[in-house]
């Protein structure tokens, strides 16, 4: 059995983000739905579980791990390992739950010793959608490949977000300020303003 690219991404698009893995060595087992820590005679594959603009460096916190039957093959190209593409250079814009392969990342011209993430520029409360006003991404001084893995670093992941616990100003916002991103059938309520269309 094959994963090309559009089964792959089918594949990911049938999981919320906040399903997809949330550490390089815990997977989402399509087998049994379930999250859990490979073993290394696992099959993966690595998608986004938050948004990735062109250009923006590829951060650990930006990645999941989908771990595919014993039989699966990778299609050329495609990564099965986070480390091939952390600190690499998106070359097109990247939605959350999307395969990454070879074609969509380009190396960075110099090392990358900085990660991004969104800060809270005002305070917010619990059950308010977040306003563009709100929020700004910041640049940290940790390596990609060093990012908490809690961290949103794009803004698409938060703008019209509903927060279900207050945030204060200055706060690095994280999955944990926002409820389940839902299902195909029931997704996340969001608010759309300009700045999230």
């Amino acid at each position: 059995m094959r994963i090309y690219p559009a089964l792959a991404f089918a594949t990911f698009g049938l999981l919320s983000c906040a399903t997809v893995a949330i550490a390089d060595q815990i997977g989402f087992d399509v087998t049994t739905g379930q999250k859990r820590a490979l073993n290394k005679t696992d099959k993966t594959l690595v998608g986004t579980k938050q948004s990735i603009d062109a250009g923006q460096v590829i951060q650990r916190n930006s990645l999941g791990i989908t771990i595919l039957p014993p039989g699966a093959e990778l299609a050329p190209g495609q990564f099965s390992s986070p480390k091939e593409c952390i600190g690499k250079i998106a070359k097109i814009s990247l939605s959350c739950s999307t395969c990454i392969d070879q074609a969509s990342v380009k190396e960075a011209r110099k090392p990358i010793n900085f990660s991004i993430a969104v800060q809270a520029v005002s305070d917010l409360a619990a059950g308010e959608f977040v306003e563009p006003s709100k929020v700004k991404t910041i640049e940290k001084s940790v390596p990609p490949e060093q990012t908490p893995i809690e961290w949103l670093s794009n803004l698409r992941d938060v703008v019209g977000r509903k927060t279900i616990k207050a945030v204060r100003r200055g706060e690095i916002l994280t999955e944990s300020h926002f409820g389940p991103r839902g299902t195909i059938l029931h997704p996340e309520e969001v608010k759309y303003f300009e700045n999230n269309k």
